[in-house]
């Protein structure tokens, strides 16, 4: 009984290091690959395929077909890329065997896809987009991956804005925002509030570019979805701006009328005039005639140069009011 279980022991030894080399081997091909140092790359692919002929596992084979898959990616002959993609929608649909590996391959499918439309302008690749954006939604939620929930929200919201669909791209701003605010990715939470920020700052150009009914490929650069979608691969994100503390101006609590229950004010009354004070008011009362997108979120609203953050409970919103903006506020 002890040598049959020593022998399973140095089993499970020998399975916990095949699959750590064959993890590492697929981190360093994915490094020469973005470095496009494919001749590394193929190298350590080879030394993978000599442990996936031994190994007779699953798990190894898909780390080897999807390290394949991110080489052929990044040839220069169409064919390759075909190839790639059809590895990567092959995996896509498997059992999950690793959910990081599957969610991999989807977002390399997606970014492929984004190639063909920006190519080719047929819409039809939209809806498979809207596809696959539904299918790794619900990964993300099985398997409570609330980074990549929230993030593909904001994927799911760029893909609107290239619709032309500013009313759901906002709301799907939101639902982003709030998942990352709720779950405390306080890295992601920054980058979907400068996101948010710059949509309410361009908010009158996409209003001109529904007008102008600019070519699909003109939009794509605009939204910046496949930049978005290589961070999300990569797992990289962008640089935020500096950060600056904020400069309170005014805090509100308002009732269902826009009526002022509360007010607080933090600067001098010569800077702050009842004129300033009536304009937020306006603006609260603007915003209020439309329902919250998404119930219990921070509505983030642009007025002159301030920044007003609006969240509603029950009948009370709360309003806080700001300049120099440049970094997520806890929630209200």
């Amino acid at each position: 009984a002890d040598i049959i279980m020593r022998n399973r022991y140095s089993s499970n030894i020998a399975n916990f290091l095949i699959y750590d080399i064959s993890e590492t081997l697929f981190v360093l091909i994915k490094l020469e690959v973005e470095t496009r140092n494919l001749v590394v790359a193929k190298t350590y692919l080879k030394k993978l395929d000599e442990i996936r002929k031994i190994s007779d596992n699953p798990f190894i084979d898909q780390i080897y077909r999807l390290s394949n898959a991110v080489i052929l990616k990044e040839g220069i002959r169409a064919i390759n890329k075909v190839e790639a993609q059809k590895i990567f929608l092959e995996i896509s649909k498997e059992e999950i065997v690793d959910q990081e590996f599957t969610v991999f391959a989807m977002l390399n499918l997606y970014d492929l896809l984004l190639e063909e439309l920006k190519s080719t302008g047929s819409e039809e690749i939209i809806d498979e987009l809207k596809t696959l954006s539904s299918k790794l939604l619900k990964i993300a939620k099985e398997q409570n991956s609330f980074a990549i929930l929230a993030e593909t929200y904001l994927v799911e919201s760029k893909l609107a804005l290239l619709e032309l669909n500013l009313e759901e791209a906002e709301k799907l701003l939101l639902m982003a925002e709030k998942v990352a605010l709720d779950k405390g990715l306080q890295r992601l939470a920054y980058l979907i509030s400068d996101e948010h920020d710059n949509f309410n700052d361009q908010i009158t150009k996409w209003e001109g570019i529904v007008a102008r009914n600019l070519s699909l490929a003109e939009r794509m650069e605009l939204t910046h979805l496949q930049e978005r979608l290589n961070n999300m691969i990569g797992k990289r994100y962008e640089v935020i701006s500096e950060e600056k503390d904020e400069e309170p101006v005014l805090v509100l609590i308002l009732n269902e009328g826009g009526v002022s229950l509360f007010t607080e004010k933090f600067q001098e009354e010569s800077k702050l005039d009842e004129y300033l004070v009536g304009s937020f008011l306006t603006a609260f009362d603007n915003f209020s005639r439309e329902a919250f997108a998404v119930s219990g979120s921070l509505e983030r609203i642009k007025h002159q140069d301030y920044t007003l953050l609006m969240k509603k409970l029950d009948t009370l919103t709360f309003c806080y009011a700001f300049t120099h903006f440049q970094t997520l506020l806890k929630e209200v």
